[in-house]
Order: structure tokens, then sequence, then C-alpha cells
């Protein structure tokens, strides 16, 4: 048995801006292990790839359309491939990406699309 997760930073995908989507796999145990994958929209048509680490950590970057359906085929260092569909997208909102490259800097990045902006007020 594995335990496959998608993890969005900002805790939500949002539709029409790039997103930062983290994933972890572990096995039955909860032990992280290695695995690659593709994401898929719903015309069987792959998006993009990712891998993980050794601790079965990674992430990518994601930028869904609105209104459509994507999930993930994920092949396990043993060979087994799972299929998983990923958490809904939400038309607005604001997605987070933080990148710490620098040992005393992160930089945080906000992204959001067309439909947010037109309920954002800005003063």
């Amino acid at each position: 048995m594995f335990d496959f997760q998608f993890l969005p930073e900002g805790g939500h995908i949002v539709a029409n801006t790039k997103n930062t989507i983290g994933f972890k796999v572990t096995d039955g145990t909860g032990k992280g292990i290695s695995a690659t994958g593709s994401i898929y929209d719903e015309n069987n048509e792959e998006i993009t790839r990712f891998e993980s680490n050794a601790l079965g950590l990674g992430k990518f970057l994601f930028k869904p359309k609105s209104n459509k359906n994507y999930s993930a085929k994920i092949k396990l260092a043993s060979g087994e491939v799972i299929e998983q569909k990923l958490p809904a997208i939400d038309n607005e909102g604001i997605s987070i990406m933080m990148n710490n490259l620098f040992p005393d800097k992160t930089i945080i990045t906000l992204n959001t699309n067309s439909e947010t902006l037109k309920t954002i007020k800005v003063s």
C-alpha cells in the first residue's frame, strides 16, 4: 500500500496562474520512497513531469486551466504505476511560491489570475 499526497503551496491550486505543487509518496510503513510521474489533462495529454528525491519528496510547477480536470500517473521504484486525481482547481485565489536558494534570503512570489483581480480592491 502506498500513499501519494499533493501539497500545493498556499493550500490550494488556482486556475490560470503558476502554482508550486509539493508532493510526497510513502510506502505502507510511512517511509518515503522514490517516484516519478506526469500530470495529464482530461484529454490524456501530458502537461508536466515530476520526480521525487530519495525521501519521496518533490515539487513541480503547474498552470492549470479553469474548468478542467487533472490526474497524475505515478511510477514507483518497484515499477508499479498508480493513478490519482489532483485536488480541485479553484477559479479564484492567490498561489504562493517560496524559494530559499540563498542562506540569508527567502523569496516569496504571489500569483493570481484575472478573475481574482476583479474581486480585489486595492487602496
